[in-house]
């Protein structure tokens, strides 16, 4: 779309309806559909449609291999939570399979949410404040179709033998 031109009508001109008609149709026909780059430098994200700026549309991505910097096109991110049932034992671990399978291994960051008693969460909300010194992990080397996520009581206690542990996951990597 090209930038939008308009002349004022000076007082004591006699207007026409083309002379109005003319530069409206032409807005018209550039926001339907012609609007670019060109038009747009930057748009605050507050003004996004949720869900408008989906991962395919990022097209790629800086990634620090150890200390070597790379570029991932076309990355892919996913993100989730589940639970972890580790029965009366310190620690527990749940195999978390990717949505859609990455093309190589993604970075996996795992969070702690709480803990439950009881019944298994049907919410993310669905749970108390976490437990002790409730230590969350992950595989050393996660695949590219899946993940396991451990907890781990770090001060010697074990877990009550009907606590769910809480979890949130997001996964970056390629597509």
């Amino acid at each position: 779309m090209g930038l939008i031109n308009f002349s004022n009508i000076t007082d004591g001109t006699g207007v026409d309806a083309n002379d109005i008609n003319n530069p409206m149709n032409t807005i018209y026909n550039e926001f339907n559909g012609g609007i670019d780059s060109n038009n747009v430098s930057s748009i605050d994200g507050s003004k996004l449609t949720g869900g408008s700026v989906t991962s395919a549309k990022i097209t790629a991505m800086n990634r620090q291999n150890l200390t070597t910097d790379t570029t991932v096109t076309a990355p892919l991110i996913q993100h989730g939570w589940s639970f972890i049932t580790p029965g009366a034992d310190a620690f527990g671990s749940k195999t978390i399979t990717f949505p859609v399978a990455y093309s190589a291994v993604p970075v996996v960051i795992l969070s702690n949410i709480g803990f439950k008693t009881g019944s298994d969460p049907t919410v993310i909300t669905d749970f108390s404040a976490p437990k002790g010194k409730n230590i969350m992990n992950q595989t050393p080397v996660p695949s590219a179709s899946s993940f396991v996520a451990y907890c781990a009581l770090g001060d010697g206690t074990t877990y009550g033998s009907t606590e769910r542990i809480l979890f949130s996951w997001i996964a970056i990597g390629p597509s």
